[in-house]
């Protein structure tokens, strides 16, 4: 876009949309974040180009650039942890004991070199003393004793999961972690309990997190095919901006978009002639387009800022943290 070559700005943003799902074909979660991570550069960039050179889009690129962002699958913003259970079932076969009912023990001593193949926070032991040793013998009834049993471990482990997983089809507004917030407060509660839940607490990722992350991904999504919309909303109507979202219905948007924060309509003001486009953010608090000072800032999700020219459409990228 800053060599006003729109064709070629479009490829490269269909380009890395195509990326970012061939990252996330191997399954885990660690792909599934990179993936989105790289579909949040192409909206952000989509966004900074509107700001700063709509012009060198033409109205066709626009409309495919609205299209291509419209077909993303809802399944590219949810999290998908079968990957994640396999590894944490293969771990549990390999770390407890079986009684052939489905439970068992915690074995410390065969843990110790399996662990470490799976998590850098778990220094090898080498050589490691065998079940048989003195070493062995005594480690193994200690951590039987305060480590939770395999069936402790594996229904805690595939119930956040599945949790995890159904709030990720929830839009930002509808979901509620409160089961994660029970287990953290739970498995923090004293340092028996942190020995007890030691392998949920290593292997199990934030995945309330990751699923937050995700839908964040959809809210930027919203943004840049609202923000394509303002601006074919202008050229039609001879450079003047819409005064209200549902002006853009229905010929640019089929519906007016609802905020991922709160399911309400998206906010959209002029000032001074020009549209500013947000969301209420985290804090679900209303700032008129406020945006946050520093990264832990609680302002609004400020998407777009149309109208500006120059460099002066690269400046609030420049200083503004990313959401």
């Amino acid at each position: 876009a800053q060599n006003d070559d729109g064709a070629r700005f479009t490829r490269n943003i269909t380009a890395i949309i195509g990326l970012a799902h061939h990252a996330e074909e191997d399954g885990t979660l660690i792909s599934q974040l990179i993936g989105n991570s790289i579909r949040n550069l192409a909206t952000n960039r989509i966004l900074m180009a509107l700001e700063w050179r709509p012009q060198s889009l033409s109205d066709e690129q626009l409309t495919a650039l609205r299209i291509l962002l419209r077909e993303i699958p809802d399944t590219a913003y949810q999290v998908n942890l079968s990957v994640e259970l396999l590894m944490m079932q293969d771990l549990v076969q390999r770390t407890f004991s079986d009684d052939g009912n489905g439970d068992g023990l915690f074995n410390p001593v065969y843990s110790i070199g399996q662990l470490a193949r799976f998590s850098p926070r778990v220094e090898p032991i080498s050589p490691l003393p065998s079940r048989e040793s003195p070493v062995g013998m005594l480690l193994a009834p200690v951590g039987a004793l305060i480590s939770a049993t395999r069936k402790e471990t594996t229904e805690i482990c595939e119930t956040l999961y599945r949790d995890a997983q159904h709030q990720s089809t929830l839009p930002l507004w509808q979901q509620d972690f409160e089961f994660e917030e029970q287990f953290e407060k739970r498995v923090n509660a004293s340092t028996l309990a942190q020995q007890k839940w030691f392998l949920p607490r290593l292997f199990i990722p934030a995945v309330a997190k990751a699923g937050l992350n995700r839908r964040r991904g959809e809210g930027n999504s919203i943004a840049a095919q609202t923000a394509i919309a303002l601006e074919q909303f202008r050229r039609a109507h001879a450079g003047a901006w819409p005064t209200t979202m549902d002006a853009l219905v229905p010929e640019f948007l089929t519906a007016v978009p609802k905020d991922p924060h709160t399911g309400d309509a998206i906010k959209y003001t002029l000032v001074d002639g020009l549209p500013t486009l947000w969301s209420v953010g985290n804090d679900k608090i209303d700032q008129h387009g406020r945006e946050p000072l520093d990264a832990n800032g609680a302002d609004d999700w400020t998407w777009f800022a149309g109208g500006l020219t120059g460099d002066d459409g690269l400046t609030r990228w420049n200083r503004s943290p990313s959401n």
